[in-house]
């Protein structure tokens, strides 16, 4: 064991939280797809801020700078974007590629300062960005798994892969058993951990008015951290369930909405299903489907009038019964365009798709992007996707005339077209090729 004055690596990284199974999830299909690669355990790492040389008697000292000047932070946001590689001590080291946002990135430089204004700052380092995967010794490893997950690689690399398909490397297993997908995604942390030798030593809740030196308490909510999340992130509209009887799922509009009334458009919300909270990294305690219908519900009353068309693109539950859905259809304002999903069960008045025109532009509503016409000479809008195929499938894709209005990607609220087509006009005046997420544009 060691003694109180030996010198022991203290690493300061955020929690995945609500966000550590896509992570892992992601984790796991390099792990299968390319399993001749050293990794580096059974899940992926956090992402690191700050390695720090202290003895045990310092960490206390430690936690108490760390509270002092995350006080007020709510959460920091980082995103992955795709894979890289680089070489450390003769071995290849694959990472996700990870950046902070602005207001994150203007956080992390006032602790690091508060470090280095502190008995630590001879040996504070700053952590270089990514989450490490795994290694490799072997020619060609790490580059066949970037190739296959469609990762830009340099002429070098090429070349190296060329040559591994040479008589001479027959039989070595260099390329992924299939395709890992890319990664994206904008991933918001809520804790902030000290590590000692490996070990939690002190978890702080971001979210929290004011921080303890003593971290989280072990009675500590989830379920109030990600409300206090919610309410930073403005995702949680005031509390707005009440019954209404007379909504009816029209397959088509009527008429040209009044100038009273809007069209919205909005998909997934998977009301009741437990397992889509983790699965698609839903700011809820698991499992709390009470709090999900809650807030889902709440947030479209709050947007929609009665007098709206919503165009709702499938995945109202999964695979709820028809008297189950049709009575949560009642609590939801306006009036419904349905597009049946793949979870949806015996929805009566849905359509498979819808096609309408508003503003200049031409759209062709579907569940699954994958069932849009090849031909069709407009935007497709779509659901399906949640925020797991970010890469192909963000908020708006540019070149692929796609919008992806899963409710993760919305601020969990239904969105008008008006601002759909207001966020395809400012990226085409901008140069933009996409936007990630509904609030990244307006």
């Amino acid at each position: 064991m060691a003694q109180k004055t030996e010198s022991i690596e203290a690493l300061i990284a955020p929690e995945w939280g609500f966000n550590e199974y896509l992570i892992n999830n992601r984790y796991n299909e390099i792990r299968n797809a390319a399993p001749y690669l050293k990794y580096r355990g059974a899940s992926a790492e956090p992402t690191a801020l700050f390695r720090i040389a202290v003895t045990r008697d310092d960490l206390k000292e430690l936690s108490r700078i760390v509270s002092k000047e995350i006080c007020g932070w709510g959460y920091l946001t980082f995103f992955v974007n795709g894979l890289f590689k680089r070489n450390r001590g003769g071995a290849t080291e694959l990472l996700y590629n990870t950046n902070p946002d602005a207001a994150t990135g203007e956080k992390i430089g006032r602790l690091a300062a508060a470090l280095r204004d502190s008995k630590f700052a001879d040996s504070v380092v700053t952590a270089e960005n990514g989450i490490p995967i795994a290694t490799a010794d072997n020619f060609g490893d790490v580059e066949s798994v970037l190739s296959a997950a469609d990762e830009v690689l340099s002429f070098a690399d090429r070349v190296r892969l060329a040559l591994l398909k040479l008589p001479f490397f027959a039989g070595k297993r260099n390329t992924p058993a299939y395709k890992p997908r890319k990664f994206c995604g904008r991933f918001d942390l809520t804790e902030l951990t000290i590590f000692a030798d490996g070990r939690r030593y002190k978890t702080f809740d971001l979210t929290a008015d004011a921080q303890s030196p003593q971290g989280i308490d072990p009675r500590h909510s989830k379920k109030d951290e990600y409300a206090r999340y919610r309410r930073f992130r403005e995702i949680d509209a005031a509390d707005s369930t009440e019954k209404r009887e007379n909504a009816v799922v029209d397959a088509f509009p009527k008429d040209t909405p009044s100038p009273s009334s809007r069209i919205l458009l909005t998909s997934d919300l998977h009301l009741g299903n437990a397992e889509i909270i983790r699965t698609m990294a839903r700011p809820f305690a698991d499992r709390d489907i009470e709090e999900m219908n809650r807030v889902l519900i709440s947030n479209w009353n709050g947007t929609v009038k009665d007098a709206d068309r919503v165009i709702f693109l499938g995945d109202l539950t999964y695979k709820a019964d028809r008297e189950t859905a049709e009575n949560l259809l009642k609590e939801l304002a306006g009036k419904i365009t349905f597009i049946a999903g793949n979870h949806d069960r015996d929805i009566s008045g849905a359509v498979d798709s819808h096609t309408f025109e508003y503003g200049g532009y031409g759209f062709f509503c579907v569940h699954n992007p994958k069932f849009a016409p090849k031909d069709f000479d407009g935007w497709v809008i779509h659901g399906h996707t949640h925020n797991t195929r970010m890469c192909r499938y963000p908020f708006i894709n540019m070149k692929r005339r796609t919008i992806n209005v899963s409710c993760e990607l919305t601020g969990f609220r239904p969105v008008s077209i008006d601002t759909i087509i207001g966020a395809i006009e400012r990226c085409r005046d901008e140069k933009r090729d996409r936007v990630d997420y509904f609030e990244d544009i307006i």
